[in-house]
């Protein structure tokens, strides 16, 4: 019983901990919206050009890959009855060896575009948070955070964020301005 109440005392304590007013009471709390700030600021706008352009390169590759091995597979079927069984087996190892290559290759361009996609945002969010943390000792605040879409459940970090602590118009006025590098 003691072990129980000792774990609700200290469930309730983190509770008013983190709260908004204990947040407050020790300094303010605002945030900044990564996707504004990519979409309104050059380097943003450079970034979102950059993965585009990675993306198409690396779509062309498997779509060539693709195009080569559907080619090979329309030749096999048009050549089929007049090749040997073993030729045409020969013909299908070669064509799933092709699929695996593929499979691998998507694989691969999934994971180098992801691998560039994190370089370039961890970059930007570095600058972003250099200016974060000139605004907040500039301004008081204690905790700036960073607003994030989480793509696959369509929502964000911050669920509710008032327009009088959302900071991201003016870490984008500075990112754009040059300053906080």
């Amino acid at each position: 019983m003691k072990t129980r109440n000792l774990a609700i005392f200290v469930a309730v304590a983190v509770a008013l901990a983190l709260s908004p007013a204990a947040a407050t009471a020790q300094g303010k709390v605002g945030f900044v919206d990564l996707s504004r700030a990519l979409d309104l600021t050059t380097k943003g706008k450079g970034i979102t050009k950059d993965l585009a352009n990675k993306r198409d390169e690396l779509e062309l590759q498997i779509k060539e890959m693709e195009l080569n091995m559907l080619t090979k597979k329309d030749d096999l079927n048009k050549k089929k009855d007049a090749l040997s069984d073993e030729a045409v087996k020969a013909k299908m190892k070669e064509l799933n060896q092709l699929g695996m290559e593929y499979q691998a290759a998507v694989q691969s361009a999934t994971v180098d575009f992801e691998k560039y996609k994190v370089e370039l945002l961890k970059n930007f969010i570095e600058r972003m948070e250099a200016i974060a943390q000139q605004v907040a000792k500039e301004e008081g605040y204690a905790i700036i955070i960073l607003k994030v879409e989480d793509f696959m459940t369509q929502s964000s970090v911050v669920l509710y964020g008032d327009k009088s602590v959302d900071l991201t118009d003016k870490v984008i006025r500075r990112l754009n301005q040059g300053t906080g590098q």
